[in-house]
């Protein structure tokens, strides 16, 4: 397919991948590591794949770790069918993103990503920050019943039966219930204590045997369950588990023919009951499933299931499960992944758990390790293939309140944090869509991250108020003008020049081999000059290759304190043939030499950034390499020598000169950090819109502030886009953002200062959450046929205006409406401005929501 160091472009055709995706761990992805041109592999080896046409198409579910780039031009697909998708590592690029299917697929990193998003079927996430949305219910509520692993596990050894599991709440004990129930009857088994199961707390193992059709099971009678009689509560568990489920056929999605963790009710037709279970499916489409069924007014069951997950939960891992149950519709949450189902209310009769359609009991007790509502072709009667195989850390019921999704989330995330805090890889997908559902988002890309500390920074920027375009540059100073770099120094034939706008709007320095151009720091002057350590980072672009040599004194010299000999201390970042980067640290003890290649040529054109850090102290010579990281030990302790300093040569007595621009240098007197690293990685890509290789997995303090900075966001009539619930941190949409389609919007999203809604568009209609801040605008392009209904959850604040100059030469009614909805929801001092029309015209709330906008151009005045 592509050999170690290559970039893979896709141009067109149908390129279709494994459920490995592009596999990170094949023998061909792999850098060098250590000294010299070694191939082992590196776990900070992540490469990018350039789409620029044709479409990629998995075969099976996959979450990607490889970074992708989208140029302008025919655009990308990528067709995920019916599995679910992750894009791990960032997607750049300012060309058109497409994803068709009807499988789901998560972003995890969309703000470098400034093109066309055009989402076309199935339901879509952006992953974004961890900060709290909602506020986490109390564990101490007098509604609230709590069971925990720990609390069971106290006193008792690991692998110790656990008889009876009590509530810490209000003492209700969870235990066998051997011939209460026919579905208990050969519950046999009892869970036993997992010591530090879970983050340190215990967990209690449920297990099945099939052969003799036994199960773990443990329960409290109808009488004293604390959802029976309910219409309203909330169900939580945490779990984990390897074991699929009983049903293996995708058409039976119910909840009952699931293997069920708990539950309370038969499946007969005329009973209502619920469950929380894990399907047989492979596929990942069904991996878990909570269900209410209830009786209709024909007297028939109506099932409300929500199953759909974009990864199963037999993964081994730690898992929180949210279910409320709000009389028609059912919420879910799983690690933060939210589905909701409604049944409508013509169906709906009596919907309280364990009574029949005539509002008698059914007899049916609350059970966890397995549910009594079996499916009726087994005639209710106990299997172990539908009992629970795996472990339980915690379950939690709150009677009578079905939460919200903020307060779902905030829950779900608080129990995470708990039990399953080290889950930051996007493989594991739970500290993710956690994150992805208790998020701000940015709606533009952010800001360039402040350099380390203590930077001496040489930038062309600051030479283009000095110099004219294309003029020499014979002295370049720091930005504090503290250092300058010279020609006279440089010890070349002939000074470089300053070009300007040569890359998106920004100035380099230009350096030509065959004229030898050079500048030099005096090592008098240097800023690393006698240190122990010291940093030095080059942002630069070529389309010359090095000079053919094995060693990083023989390479092309970007920057360097290269004499020439060894065992003395020089040091070098050096362009090498193949457009590869070789840096080496000299000592008389013999140094070390880092030798990398990037996924592709370094010499193609593009900008790049190369950075070397020296830690005698820690024994450490660290290379990244547009964000790619190798490392290897030093043996020197000796300071750096008195050495000058030079930009494009590597020595002054050879003739290793650099061709290509260096639009900034920068260098620091002591070791920066790897992280440190990257933020200076992250500066530069974001001053100079290049794309570095960020590293391979993001834990949830990596995501936070991202979202997504596309220009254009397209919703297809097939597809959902979900964004968080919540008042505090919506998905935000920022100046020159817009976001179209007939989709369907789930989630908050708010329209911001300098960000447009179109009431003549047809987004409002299809969210479930609007808010209109402070400085939005709301724009009238033509008369409305009908008033826009905006969805009852919208809200209002601050000053709004509304722009009708499109309607300014139009012959206008007196009163147009623009919108209507719940006035509630509009917050007391909400201002209303008007633009483009005559000052006697306004916008005003009627009484009974309908925004109206009255014109002077419709109104007469008769004079008798």
């Amino acid at each position: 397919m592509t050999n170690a160091f290559s970039l893979f472009d896709l141009e067109g055709g149908v390129f279709t991948v494994g459920a490995g995706g592009f596999s990170l761990g094949s023998s061909w992805n792999t850098v060098p590591s250590g000294s010299g041109r070694g191939a082992a592999p590196n776990a900070n080896a992540y490469y990018r794949v350039r789409l620029s046409g044709g479409t990629l198409k998995p075969t099976g579910d996959y979450t990607q770790n490889v970074q992708w780039d989208v140029p302008a031009g025919e655009g990308f697909t990528l067709d995920t069918g019916t599995s679910s998708f992750t894009q791990a590592a960032p997607i750049w690029g300012d060309g058109t993103f497409r994803k068709v299917g009807t499988g789901h697929a998560v972003f995890n990193d969309l703000t470098r990503f400034t093109g066309t998003l055009d989402l076309q079927g199935g339901t879509n996430a952006f992953v974004g920050a961890t900060v709290a949305t909602g506020v986490v219910p109390s564990a101490a509520a007098d509604n609230c019943w709590i069971w925990t692993a720990d609390a069971a596990a106290e006193g008792r050894a690991n692998g110790d039966e656990v008889t009876s599991w009590t509530d810490v709440n209000k003492n209700l004990e969870l235990k066998r219930l051997d011939g209460v129930f026919n579905a208990a009857t050969n519950a046999t088994l009892n869970p036993t204590v997992v010591a530090d199961a879970f983050n340190g707390h215990a967990g209690l193992s449920f297990k099945t045997d099939t052969t003799k059709n036994v199960f773990t099971a443990l329960g409290v009678p109808h009488a004293s369950s604390p959802v029976t009689g309910e219409t309203n509560f909330t169900v939580v568990v945490v779990f984990k588990t390897t074991q699929l489920g009983a049903c293996a056929f995708k058409s039976d999605y119910q909840y009952y023919y699931g293997t069920q963790i708990l539950g309370q009710g038969a499946a007969g037709y005329g009973h209502n009951g619920f469950g929380i279970s894990v399907a047989g499916n492979t596929d990942g489409r069904y991996p878990i499933g909570a269900g209410r069924r209830w009786v209709s007014p024909s007297g028939g069951a109506v099932d409300l299931n929500t199953h759909s997950y974009p990864k199963s939960v037999t993964d081994g891992n730690v898992h929180v499960f949210v279910a409320a149950y709000a009389d028609m519709t059912t919420r879910t949450t799983l690690d933060g992944f939210c589905v909701t189902r409604t049944k409508t209310a013509e169906l709906a009769k009596e919907h309280r758990i364990g009574l029949d359609s005539n509002g008698n009991s059914n007899g049916s007790p609350f059970m966890v390790g397995c549910g009594n509502g079996y499916p009726w072709n087994y005639e209710n009667k106990a299997r172990a293939e539908f009992a629970f195989n795996g472990t339980i850390a915690e379950i939690r019921i709150y009677r009578g309140t079905a939460l919200e999704m903020p307060e779902m989330n905030a829950l779900a995330f608080e129990l995470g944090q708990k039990y399953n805090p080290s889950a930051d890889s996007v493989s594991a997908f739970t500290a993710n869509v956690t994150a992805t559902y208790r998020g701000s988002f940015a709606a533009a890309k952010p800001s360039a991250p402040v350099l380390p500390s203590g930077a001496y920074e040489w930038s062309a920027e600051t030479l283009a108020d000095q110099l004219a375009d294309g003029a020499e540059v014979t002295s370049w100073s720091t930005r504090d003008g503290s250092v300058a770099a010279t020609t006279a120094v440089g010890g070349g034939e002939a000074a470089p020049v300053l070009v300007k706008n040569a890359v998106p709007g920004k100035s380099v320095v230009r350096f030509s081999g065959t004229s030898k151009t050079a500048l030099g720091i005096s090592a008098a002057t240097s800023p690393i000059t006698g240190t122990k350590g010291h940093t030095c980072a080059v942002v630069f672009r070529t389309t010359t290759d090095g000079v053919d040599e094995n060693v990083y004194r023989g390479g092309a010299g970007l920057v360097s304190t290269v004499q020439n000999a060894t065992g003395i201390e020089d040091w070098a970042i050096a362009l090498q043939k193949e457009g590869t980067i070789h840096t080496g640290y000299g000592s008389s003890s013999g140094g070390a030499t880092l030798f990398q290649r990037r996924p592709f040529r370094l010499a193609d054109g593009a900008v790049h950034i190369a950075i070397l850090t020296g830690d005698q102290s820690a024994k450490r010579l660290s290379q990244m390499v547009d964000g790619q990281l190798v490392e290897v030990g030093l043996t020197t302790t000796k300071a750096r020598a008195s050495y000058d300093v030079l930009f494009g040569s590597l020595c002054k007595a050879k003739d290793n000169y650099f061709t290509g621009d260096i639009a900034a240098v920068a260098m620091w007197d002591h070791a920066l950090t790897v992280e440190e690293m990257r933020t200076v990685t992250e500066h530069y890509a974001a001053e100079y819109a290049f794309y570095p290789l960020a590293k391979g997995t993001f834990s949830a303090n990596d995501l936070e502030g991202r979202g997504c900075a596309a220009t254009n966001i397209h919703l297809g009539a097939a597809a959902t886009l979900v964004m968080p619930y919540s008042t505090e941190a919506p998905f935000t949409l920022g100046v020159g953002q817009t976001l179209t389609g007939d989709g369907h919007f789930a989630g908050s999203y708010r329209w911001g200062e300098g960000a447009i809604l179109d009431l003549t568009g047809d987004v409002p209609c299809n969210m479930d959450d609007m808010q209109i801040a402070n400085g939005a605008v709301l724009l009238v392009n033509a008369i409305p046929e009908s008033p826009v209904a905006l969805t009852a959850l919208t809200k209002m604040s601050g000053t709004v205006t509304v722009d009708a100059s499109a309607l300014a030469d139009q012959k206008l009614p007196s009163r147009i409406a623009l919108a209507t909805m719940d006035p509630s929801v509009v917050a007391s001092g909400t201002v209303f401005d008007l633009a483009g029309l005559p000052h006697a015209s306004a916008v005003v709330l009627q009484a009974d929501g309908t925004l109206e906008l009255t014109t002077i151009k419709g109104t007469m005045l008769i004079f008798r």
